[in-house]
């Protein structure tokens, strides 16, 4: 049997307005703002602002899903 991660990321978008929406394979969404707000199922989660022109958006995604699957 093969075991499957809930937390991977299934869909990932970018809206119009600079805010990309991930969603897990156990159904959470994480978002996070152009200016660098990160929310996880619409509860504030951490500021990525002051790195967020340096690090790429799927390291910053990686870094939320590891840290809330712990």
């Amino acid at each position: 049997m093969t075991e499957t991660n809930p937390f991977e990321i299934v869909n990932k978008l970018i809206t119009t307005n600079g805010v990309v929406i991930a969603i897990l394979k156990n159904g959470d969404e994480i978002t996070v703002a152009s200016n660098g707000p990160a929310r996880h199922n619409e509860t504030y989660f951490k500021d990525y602002g002051d790195i967020l022109a340096s690090v790429s958006i799927d390291t910053i995604l990686d870094a939320i899903v590891q840290s809330i699957s712990q």
